[in-house]
């Protein structure tokens, strides 16, 4: 029989997605309302597939460097 200590998991309670995700349980289930993570029912508990927590980050633009504010591909001048 295998090892299952190191299979990843396919699906996380809530409490672990805002983890995950670094969010409050609020944002996750308006995620959950809006269709951008996908959950399933297991008995009386909500797991969310940690598939759709992939493409939700990979939705993200990426932080490209410099400083907050600035357009893409040109550093804000210093606060004076």
């Amino acid at each position: 029989m295998p090892n299952l200590d190191h299979i990843e998991p396919i699906a996380v309670s809530p409490a672990a997605a805002c983890k995950l995700l670094s969010v409050s349980m609020f944002t996750v289930y308006k995620l959950l309302r809006s269709g951008e993570l996908e959950s399933f029912t297991a008995g009386r508990s909500r797991k969310i597939l940690l598939s759709s927590i992939r493409r939700y980050i990979e939705s993200k633009p990426r932080h490209q460097g410099g400083r907050l504010g600035a357009k893409a591909g040109e550093l804000a001048a210093p606060a004076a």
